[in-house]
């Protein structure tokens, strides 16, 4: 049975996490490190051509997508609705990253350096559109997340 592209995407994922981390000496993510795994993981997903060059020039910042405002939002059959409610959206990367280390610090302290990784990575194919991907790695760090808190 062929594996679809959600899972060939999660198991590369899997593969460059066992690479970066047994490679990294820091014990504690910071810019320059996520920066450098997610530059390191999309290049390798994209010539692996797990991802479009869609994809690719949106996490660039080459690109921009309209993404519902709402998500729960029902698209009108009237398309002169839906315009309002749509917006542009150009993936920040850096501001990504430093909600992503804020986030990491207030409510994942005592979480493994595989599972900072794993959420960094899961925020990062959310903004990437990839849900199925997020939600694969997001179900791995739930026991770390008190919703409360948030």
């Amino acid at each position: 049975m062929k594996r679809g592209p959600n899972e060939q995407i999660i198991e590369s994922f899997e593969k460059q996490l066992d690479i970066f981390i047994n490679a990294l000496t820091e014990k504690e993510i910071t810019t320059a490190i996520l920066n450098n795994f997610f530059d390191k993981v999309i290049n390798n997903l994209k010539n692996a051509r797990l991802i479009n060059d869609t994809i690719f020039d949106i996490y660039q910042g080459k690109a921009v997508i309209t993404k519902p405002i709402y998500s729960d939002y029902i698209e009108s059959s009237e398309p002169k609705y839906n315009e309002h409610w749509q917006k542009f959206y150009s993936f920040n990367r850096n501001l990504m990253i430093e909600s992503t280390l804020i986030f990491i610090a207030k409510n994942l302290k005592n979480a493994s350096l595989t599972d900072k990784l794993y959420y960094s990575f899961a925020k990062l194919a959310q903004q990437l559109d990839l849900n199925a991907v997020s939600d694969h790695f997001m179900k791995k760090i739930d026991n770390y997340i008190t919703f409360n808190n948030l």
